[in-house]
């Protein structure tokens, strides 16, 4: 923000993850990869029965945490 207030000018994410992640100041994600069921081993029979949710984050720098949640009612 202050340098966009103070210089005018603007600088897109694309271009500012470009820049940091070539100077090595993004952290990659540290994921386990697990094999999905091709069916729900408890089914469902109504609305509001199963809920799931899921949280995932994401650090930029040292200071910024970019988290994403989502919400499916099964």
């Amino acid at each position: 923000m202050k340098y966009t207030d103070e210089k005018q000018y603007f600088v897109s994410e694309s271009s500012v993850y470009r820049i940091l992640k070539a100077e090595d100041l993004v952290t990659t994600l540290a994921h386990i990869v697990m094999k999905s069921a091709n069916q729900f081993k408890d089914k469902t029979t109504r609305r509001n029965e199963l809920w799931q949710t899921d949280l995932t984050y994401r650090k930029v720098l040292v200071w910024v945490w970019f988290y994403f949640s989502t919400i499916l009612d099964d």
